[in-house]
């Protein structure tokens, strides 16, 4: 029986876990959001920005009013107030304004990011079927067609190529039959 390498197995892109790094994740246990007021239903059509909305800030007693970057799960703040102190339109202007350009600049940077990762991935992709028509053309056809399904270990150039998958290789010899325990 042919002993295959274990597959790696790698998340792609979770927008939550990158607007996390950029936003507020709303928390049930201190944030209640609250259901539209007619002031947040006004800043929506005025501003034009569907994803404002207010949560009830359970610690502080203040009103946050926010923007989501991923619906029900992470949002940027933008002002926060006591219950009967609403900002006023010339405030809000400013910074709903300045704030949206702020959420556009996250929501770019998340997905610039997440391009980047997937052409790097794309590039390693196409390392790994060059790497298996050469050793076809090799004469090494079982080693050509683990390589092509991804069963033959491999790193890519802009992965850390050669030299990362020789440490990785390297520490996971000296690793193996030894215990290894944290704390």
């Amino acid at each position: 029986m042919e002993e295959t390498a274990p597959l790696d197995i790698e998340i792609i892109y979770d927008p939550v876990e990158e607007a996390h790094r950029e936003g507020l994740v709303i928390d049930a246990t201190r944030h209640r959001v609250m259901p539209d007021s007619e002031f947040v239903l006004w800043a929506k059509r005025q501003y034009k920005r569907p994803t404002l909305f207010e949560y009830h800030h359970l610690e502080s007693d203040n009103i946050v009013l926010c923007d989501w970057l991923i619906r029900g799960k992470v949002a940027q703040e933008l002002e926060a107030y006591p219950h009967d102190q609403r900002p006023d339109r010339a405030f809000l202007d400013v910074r709903i304004v300045l704030c949206k350009d702020s959420a556009d600049a996250i929501r770019r940077k998340m997905r610039m990011k997440a391009e980047k990762r997937q052409a790097e991935r794309d590039e390693a992709m196409e390392e790994r079927k060059n790497a298996a028509k050469h050793l076809k053309f090799l004469g090494l056809e079982r080693e050509s067609k683990a390589m092509a399904a991804g069963i033959t270990s491999f790193v890519g150039t802009k992965e850390g190529g050669e030299d990362l998958a020789q440490s990785k290789e390297e520490l996971a010899n000296l690793a193996r039959g030894r215990i290894i325990t944290s704390g």
